[in-house]
């Protein structure tokens, strides 16, 4: 029995730091924000607005959006701003999130009006981020 000890606690010792190693490799790969994203290997930067960095595993990021900012994000990415609300009309979700923003792909074209809900409006979906 003493024999398949001495074999055992090594090769278990061994395993025990090959998994550990394997684990931090995988954690040292996938970043979780942009910061990381641009330090990691094999990660593209885009000069679009925001930039963007882009995992190996397409895993796209991009940097934390100042409030001066959200007017510039909404307006080059083909969306309309509306200053009163801190609202841009038209641009893809993924560009809102990644902003800060909330998305709704169907707000009321009719949610400004002051007698809103109690008016009457055609129903056409707006898609909306809102910060």
């Amino acid at each position: 029995m003493r024999p398949l000890l001495l074999i055992a606690a090594p090769v278990f010792l061994l395993l025990t730091v090959i998994l550990f190693f394997i684990q931090y490799q995988i954690n040292q790969q996938n970043p979780s924000t942009y910061e990381e994203c641009i330090t990691a290997k094999k990660s593209i930067l885009q000069g679009s607005y925001p930039p963007a960095c882009i995992t190996q595993d397409g895993e796209r990021f991009v940097p934390p959006v100042t409030a001066n900012d959200k007017q510039a994000v909404c307006e080059q990415n083909g969306g309309v701003w509306l200053e009163t609300y801190s609202e841009c009309e038209g641009i893809d979700p993924l560009t809102c999130e990644q902003a800060g923003g909330v998305f709704d792909e169907c707000a009321s074209n009719c949610r400004h009006d002051p007698a809103y809900p109690n008016v009457y409006c055609i129903q056409l979906c707006v898609p909306v981020c809102t910060f």
